[in-house]
Order: C-alpha cells, then sequence, then structure tokens
C-alpha cells in the first residue's frame, strides 16, 4: 500500500474491502480507507464480495476501477482511462481471446432467424 498507493498519491482514491480484521487494520495503518462488511450484509465468498462492493459503488453514482491485489501499480492508472464506462477493469488474460474476450458461437438451425447464439469469455 505504501509503495504503490501513498507514493502515487492514491490514498483519497482508494478503498480496501475485506473481511479479513488484519487486512483492514493494515489500510488503516497505511493511511487507505478500509472497510468491512456490516454483520446485516450476508456472508459473502471473496468473489461475490467483490462484485457486491462494486455493485454498491456503482448505485451510489460513482466510477469503479477494480485492480487484484497483486497488481504493483506504477504510476495512477485513471489517467489512462477513456471514461467511456463505469467499470474499469485489468485482465489477466495471456493473449488476445483470454485478454479481450472469446466469441463462442453455437449454431442451431432449429432456431430459424435467431439460430446463432452467442457467448463471451474473458479471464479476470
Amino acid at each position: 500500500l505504501e509503495r504503490g498507493i501513498n507514493a502515487h498519491g492514491l490514498t483519497n482514491r482508494t478503498l480496501v474491502v475485506t473481511n479479513d480484521e488484519d487486512v483492514a487494520s493494515l489500510a488503516a495503518a497505511a493511511g487507505v480507507a478500509a472497510v468491512r462488511p456490516s454483520s446485516t450484509t450476508p456472508t459473502l465468498s471473496s468473489v461475490a464480495l467483490k462484485w457486491y462492493t462494486i455493485h454498491t459503488i456503482l448505485l451510489n453514482g460513482r466510477g469503479v476501477v477494480y485492480v487484484d491485489p497483486a497488481v504493483v501499480l506504477l504510476d495512477d492508472p485513471s489517467k489512462y482511462f477513456y471514461g467511456d464506462s463505469d467499470l474499469e477493469s485489468a485482465s489477466d488474460g495471456w493473449d488476445d481471446v483470454t485478454a479481450y474476450g472469446y466469441d463462442h458461437v453455437v449454431d442451431d438451425p432449429s432456431m430459424d432467424w435467431s439460430r446463432f447464439l452467442h457467448g463471451g469469455r474473458v479471464a479476470s
């Protein structure tokens, strides 16, 4: 936290959401806002907690940049966004298909004019 978020002046723009009291304490000690779900929030897995938090922030009219905790910030990432979406996310994709998505198409002739079903996959 200190070498990434604090070094780039992102302390006031960062929120750590965690189920772990130790992580919340570390973030608070580094001067970064940290929250834990309230007792009224259902117990959530880490994946569900991530999406629940993003959903809550978006409902409150704020934009979201979600990055994995293993990401190292070398600069303020918001300088590189186009601002054309509510959610900007870094992908763990390792090639074009996993980074940008794979358009999986199923052809079902029995469906007549709507015979092509498209489904997308992106590694995240």
